[in-house]
């Protein structure tokens, strides 16, 4: 489709990023067994997906992940803070 509303730039083109399914699973390389593919535009091809039976265990290696990265960011913004001498949110320099 043609973009619309924010994604209307004029680098974006209706095809400029299409590519055939073929190409897309020669650049998974190695990872390819790890990809399902599902033809079609995500709101119309999603409604009638299949999610596999270990769909549990996916949502909760996001679940995992986001957490993760929430530690992550919070442990490098405290050693920014630190370098920085900000105590919590209030500057003092």
């Amino acid at each position: 489709p043609e973009p619309q509303g924010i994604d209307k730039a004029l680098i974006w083109k209706k095809g400029i990023c299409k590519i055939t399914e073929k190409d897309f699973i020669k650049l998974l390389k190695n990872d390819s067994h790890r990809v399902t593919t599902v033809k079609g535009f995500y709101e119309d091809s999603l409604k009638n997906f299949k999610f596999p039976d270990n769909i549990n265990l996916v949502e909760d290696a996001l679940d995992n992940g986001v957490s993760n990265a929430r530690i992550i960011a919070n442990e490098t913004m405290e050693l920014v803070r630190d370098k920085m001498k900000i105590s919590s949110y209030k500057k003092v320099w």
